[in-house]
């Protein structure tokens, strides 16, 4: 039986190892204002931040990735298309919604968007879906009310503020693609042939005929594994960096950056690109930084990431034009943007 298997191309591991480069390089080039630093103190603080974020986010990050595997493999993208309303501000608002349905984090978002507009569903609804499926969805929602201690305005505001810059860009998108496909013809995404246990193309294929129920369960269970442990580099990155700047970067130095109503935004929106967290562990590194930076910033960090990051970037550039992905990412930058100077400016 032939099976379509999806294949990532390399450039998600080359970000993976710029990231890494650029942690272990930080203390090298810092190294003349890093000295006098009381060594012992700050890996006592760092392995207590560190463990303590991994130890809180893991759990959350196993479920995401066992949801998401799940409605990657055997969710076919026909379902959706049919589930949309054909009007035009409704469908927006339903594809945005659709995460409490099907929970996919945005490392598997990628190709079932593509799916969905090779179906025929407008552009600007497959880029609500694309856009908010990741933030609204009740992992996510979930593991903020976590991380933030039960604060119920963080999570409301994380959920209606990703809900909202989704449809806003979706609209837009849809208005300028109205009758273009953005899609490449040759993507990142290929079909090989595949007689293993381990199917990656979502559809029907897993638990399709010529499968046992073992078969199936098997393919799940490392394709769990593949997209835990692929998330999982990420959210150690994170982590150390979060704990690295919480622990050596001077308190003062902190305050005169995060306190600056645009400049603090900026920078935690930088973070949240370069980070690429999975978007149910990144409320966690998010909360290290309350108190230090403002209320915008860190809305503006919790709604940038799961929309656009560089690993996200990457997959997108595969499977997209580049015209799209950048008037995509310019997009979702400045609405971003404008929803945390709002959030400052109201003391949200």
């Amino acid at each position: 039986m032939r099976e379509e298997r999806v294949v990532l191309a390399q450039p998600v591991d080359w970000a993976f190892w710029l990231l890494l480069a650029l942690l272990l390089g930080a203390p090298i080039v810092g190294r003349p204002w890093l000295e006098g630093v009381s060594w012992s103190g700050y890996l006592q603080g760092f392995t207590m931040m560190f463990i303590s974020i991994l130890l809180e986010a893991v759990p959350f990050v196993l479920l995401g990735a066992l949801l998401s595997s799940m409605i990657h493999i055997y969710l076919q993208e026909d379902v959706v298309a049919r589930m949309l309303p054909r009007s035009h501000w409704l469908g927006l608002a339903s594809a945005a919604l659709f995460g409490f349905l099907f929970p996919v984090c945005e490392c598997a978002i990628v190709p079932i968007t593509r799916g969905l507009v090779r179906k025929g569903v407008p552009v600007g609804m497959a880029t609500a879906f694309l856009l908010a499926v990741p933030i609204v969805n009740p992992i996510v929602l979930t593991s903020t009310y976590y991380a933030f201690g039960g604060a119920w305005g963080v999570v409301l505001l994380r959920g209606v503020c990703g809900f909202l810059v989704a449809v806003f860009v979706g609209h837009y998108s849809g208005r300028l693609y109205q009758r273009y496909n953005p899609l490449r013809t040759v993507g990142f995404y290929e079909v090989q042939d595949c007689d293993c246990g381990h199917v990656h193309a979502h559809g029907p294929v897993a638990g399709g005929a010529g499968h046992t129920l073992s078969q199936a369960l098997l393919g799940l269970l490392q394709h769990t594994r593949d997209e835990f442990f692929e998330v999982g580099r990420f959210l150690i990155l994170g982590a150390a960096l979060s704990a690295g700047l919480q622990t050596l970067v001077p308190r003062q130095w902190l305050l005169s950056l995060g306190q600056h109503s645009l400049l603090s935004i900026l920078a935690m929106m930088a973070l949240a690109y370069f980070l690429s967290l999975c978007s149910e562990a990144d409320a966690f590194i998010a909360r290290t930084f309350v108190g230090q930076f403002s209320s915008g910033s860190i809305l503006a960090f919790l709604v940038l990431g799961p929309m656009l990051d560089l690993k996200g970037t990457l997959l997108l550039s595969g499977a997209f034009e580049g015209r799209f992905v950048r008037q995509l990412a310019m997009t979702v930058t400045l609405a971003v943007l404008g929803v945390g100077l709002l959030a400052n400016a109201f003391h949200l």
